[in-house]
């Protein structure tokens, strides 16, 4: 289970305050669907993960459950693996988290400018000493589907996009 915090990691995925009804916009639950999204593969690969943690990145069930307050959101992740919730600062201060699994890095978490997506900036660097750019992008495509789209720049290899698609279970 040596990657199980990276894999976790990597699908929350790794800022300005909206008003309060932004932070609302997001919250519930949501559980992927496997089908409508893009297969990880390719960028777990490029990160070094083997194929069998691919395999399982590809078939395991997904709970992502998103709770906002002023200032604040709440991102809770269950699956097959684990799970992991993380608080996460809209205001845009970067957070550190040094020598981790999975790398070092910091991360920036703010509200679009109208307040309807939640967008991460992180950079991280790997074991191997190559940075990884990701943003991460939360937003509602309608009432019930969430789409949580990662743009990723890996130093030495071309920039990609991998979009994951959740359908909402309960609304908070």
């Amino acid at each position: 289970m040596r990657y199980t915090i990276p894999v976790l990691l990597f699908a929350m995925a790794l800022g300005w305050t909206a008003t309060a009804a932004a932070n609302d916009t997001l919250d519930g639950t949501y559980v992927l669907d496997p089908k409508a999204s893009d297969d990880p593969s390719p960028i777990m690969k490029v990160l070094g993960m083997n194929a069998v943690m691919r395999a399982v990145a590809r078939k395991m069930k997904t709970q992502l459950t998103i709770d906002g307050e002023a200032g604040q959101v709440t991102i809770g992740l269950e699956s097959s693996v684990g799970s992991n919730t993380s608080v996460l600062q809209t205001d845009g201060t970067p957070v550190t988290a040094e020598g981790g699994e999975f790398g070092s890095g910091t991360m920036t978490v703010r509200w679009s400018d109208d307040g309807t997506a939640l967008i991460a900036v992180s950079d991280t660097v790997l074991g191997d000493g190559r940075t990884v750019h990701n943003v991460t992008t939360r937003k509602l495509i309608d009432a019930e589907t969430l789409l949580q789209q990662f743009d990723v720049t890996i130093e030495g290899e071309d920039p990609t996009t991998l979009k994951r698609i959740f359908r909402r279970v309960t609304a908070d």
